[in-house]
């Protein structure tokens, strides 16, 4: 048995993680060839790192992974060296793993001989959009494997010399390449399965057939000894709250680092170089609730030593800590509270939310430090969000200034991905942290700002350095804080519902919302473009349908979406020149930015977005 592995990488940067590196290797256990295809040039010296890859090939960035397989294909069909592989090993970059041997997972495999290619995981048939098209059941091809028969078919090769040309976005990828590979080779006769078999998530009816390793990667992980994890669960974008209380990913992170071999700092590494912190934060809930220690009527330890930290409480509000020599310290706690907030109830609930969560006795300062000792990759503790005075913009996670944070940006060459639209964290404080995240003048700056931007900002300082941001919230605080939090989640519900009847679930709620906001707008118009035709402009469409004249589907790429949603017709937004046009951009927020753009560039101005 000969195998060929062809894993396709892209890395805007060029350069070469440790997960590569790991996985590259890994794949030798189980492949006799490697070629690495990059949709990316290298920086000089990265290919270097990859000692495990038979050949590389470098190219741009056509067609995805499938592009970068498709490149690979038609040069060792033409130089004739096909033909001397057995199995096909198709991967990309979105996994981290292995967790366990490849060789476990090949050799469960090989005992089923009738089938032709398989992969990890796969998907039921599926609504996919929540509109009226279903997708055929389909393996998930981030890693999968083709036998001999297939391989060396005509409609094999032939499949890859037109799959670039049908993938233009990443949308067009899923419909035109993941959703149809299955399908397209099943119905000429050749037979697959999956290694996980995915078991709840197989059903017969489309609308609850989720993709398993979104909702369920860490019963994958544990249970099925499925060896990989998706990347973008980083986001935390692709997991409908409306299914799933989003543990998930957090769950199969801790049971990688506890329960497997594989070292959870290349995750760590990657993620925080490639990823918003702010997705990150929610997406692992980087959250903790912490101990007090002993209370004031319990003895304390004997032993115990003061924590070694150095404090700056700018208006000197609160009791000192015991003095200790903390300049030598690698620990700073930083309080910033004047005196002067009226009235005196506000102040105090200030003054409670830094006190208790941040520097309430000894003991506690000393569990907030042991936090950073268990975790390497912690660079920063800060409080809870504020559920009283000014929150609006801490509600919505914007800057307190944004043209502060601009200016701060470029002057300290932040590299991480931030975003002038959205802040990393909501309004603060206080904080404590390692020291060697602060850039220098990072303090003076945070001393003269009055907006209470730069310390927003301290999570991407921590992140520039390899390190995540964590929320602590103190025991005996946590039963009010949580109790408050609801009454705000209620009042926020109120002014945008009213009173509605039955129990919605999260979809219900964003409905409410979702015409609150587009109300009136659209009755000044005689008709409305939708802009997108995914899960968010199928629902917009529903929903405005009979308020007013909806003329059209805007799209980027007509080649990778149907001819209809929901019965109007689909057109490419580049041939569109109705500028008067009323457009509701429903393509999701992380489109916003770029059609926003694309937009104001060709002079459309009569447009809203949803999210």
């Amino acid at each position: 048995m000969k195998r060929l592995a062809v894993y396709a990488t892209y890395n805007p940067k060029g350069v070469v993680d440790e997960y590569i590196i790991y996985m590259a290797e890994s794949l030798k256990k189980v492949a006799d060839d490697i070629y690495i295809v990059s949709n990316h040039t290298y920086l000089d010296g990265e290919k270097e790192k990859l000692e495990a890859a038979s050949r590389i090939y470098e190219r741009a960035d056509k067609g995805y992974d499938a592009g970068g397989y498709a490149h690979v294909i038609r040069l060792l069909e033409k130089e004739n060296k096909l033909a001397g592989y057995d199995e096909l090993i198709l991967l990309n970059d979105s996994i981290f793993g292995p967790f366990y041997p490849l060789e476990d997972i090949f050799y469960e495999m090989e005992r089923n001989t009738k089938i032709d290619f398989w992969a990890v995981t796969r998907r039921g048939r599926s609504d996919f959009d929540g509109g009226d098209s279903v997708y055929p059941e389909h393996l998930q091809i981030y890693f999968y494997v083709v036998r001999n028969k297939m391989l060396h078919s005509r409609e094999f090769i032939d499949y890859w010399n037109g799959i670039e040309d049908r993938i233009t976005d990443f949308r067009s990828a899923i419909l035109n390449y993941e959703f149809e590979f299955t399908s397209y080779f099943e119905s000429l006769g050749y037979c697959w399965d999956s290694y996980c078999k995915c078991t709840g998530y197989i059903t017969d009816d489309p609308q609850f057939n989720l993709s398993p390793y979104h909702y369920s990667t860490y019963r994958l992980i544990k249970e099925e000894r499925c060896p990989f994890l998706k990347r973008k669960l980083f986001t935390g974008e692709f997991v409908d709250k409306k299914y799933s209380d989003t543990q998930d990913l957090k769950n199969a992170v801790r049971y990688i680092d506890e329960c497997t071999d594989y070292d959870i700092d290349m995750i760590w590494g990657h993620v925080l170089e490639g990823y918003q912190i702010a997705d990150v934060i929610k997406a692992m809930h980087l959250s903790e609730i912490m101990d007090n220690g002993p209370g004031e009527n319990e003895s304390r330890s004997t032993d115990y030593e003061t924590p070694d930290i150095e404090v700056y409480d700018r208006y000197g509000t609160f009791p000192p800590l015991k003095e200790r020599c903390g300049h030598d310290s690698e620990f700073f706690l930083y309080l910033d509270l004047d005196k002067d907030i009226q009235p005196f109830a506000l102040w105090e609930s200030y003054y409670r939310n830094l006190y208790q969560n941040l520097c309430c006795q000894e003991e506690y300062v000393g569990n907030l430090l042991s936090l950073f000792g268990k975790e390497k990759r912690l660079g920063v503790i800060v409080p809870p969000f504020h559920i009283y005075g000014r929150i609006s913009k801490s509600i919505e996670q914007k800057w307190m200034d944004s043209g502060v944070f601009e200016k701060l940006r470029y002057k300290y060459r932040l590299s991480v991905p931030c975003s002038v639209g959205r802040a990393p964290i909501h309004t603060i404080r206080g904080f404590v942290c390692r020291k060697q995240i602060l850039p220098d003048g990072f303090i003076e700056d945070l001393k003269r700002d009055r907006s209470g931007t730069v310390m927003q900002m301290l999570p991407l300082f921590a992140q520039q350095k390899g390190y995540y941001t964590k929320i602590v919230v103190n025991r005996d605080y946590f039963a009010s804080y949580a109790d408050n939090l609801f009454s705000v989640l209620g009042t926020v519900w109120q002014a945008f519902a009213g009173c509605s009847e039955g129990d919605l679930d999260i979809d219900g709620m964003k409905d409410h919302m979702y015409r609150a906001r587009l109300k009136s707008y659209i009755e000044k118009l005689k008709h409305v473009y939708v802009y997108g035709a995914g899960v968010l402009g199928y629902r917009i469409v529903r929903l405005i349908e009979n308020d007013v004249d909806i003329a059209g589907i805007l799209v980027n790429d007509i080649h990778g979406n149907p001819d209809k949603v929901a019965g109007y017709k689909v057109q490419s937004f580049h041939s569109f020149k109705e500028k008067d046009a009323g457009i509701i951009v429903a393509a999701g927020r992380k489109n916003n930015r770029d059609i926003t753009k694309v937009l104001e560039e060709r002079g459309f101005t009569n447009y809203i977005l949803v999210e």
